[in-house]
């Protein structure tokens, strides 16, 4: 009889899944990131709503793309303060001249990775947590 619960397949899974759930999303944002900050258009935006709490800033902007069409963009903030005080006041925005709606603002591209340290953290402690599962249930 043996003492394995499950197949020992399932260890892979445990151990890999998180990577490889995340890692479409993460490349995906880091394409963006790259590619913003690389062949992105400048444009000016101008905050339409803004909302602190919690040392979160979550905040709406426009901003017109070379066609004249205004475009909008949701976006929370979770490093510090941003330059938006109140409604009105205007930011850097650089947005994708194939794909008018997908931008960021000058702020955003300035941060080495495109998520915040609490979902890399997040991450690591599930990544970490599977490793251990995965280790505790042995290979094969």
């Amino acid at each position: 009889m043996s003492s394995h619960v499950f197949p020992f397949w399932v260890s892979y899974v445990i151990l890999y899944g998180p990577t490889v759930a995340v890692a479409p999303i993460a490349v995906a944002r880091l394409y963006t990131q790259v590619r913003l900050r690389h062949s992105g258009v400048k444009a000016v935006g101008t905050c339409r709503h803004l909302i602190v709490y919690q040392d979160k800033w979550y905040f709406r902007y426009e901003y017109s793309d070379q066609a004249g069409v205004t475009r909008v963009r949701k976006a929370v903030w979770t490093r510090g303060s941003i330059p938006i005080k109140e409604v009105g006041d205007s930011l850097p925005v650089v947005y994708d001249s194939a794909f008018p709606g997908l931008s960021r603002t000058g702020f955003e591209l300035a941060r080495l990775l495109p998520w915040s340290g609490v979902s890399t953290g997040t991450w690591v402690v599930v990544q970490g947590a599977c490793v251990l599962l995965a280790g505790a249930r042995g290979f094969g």
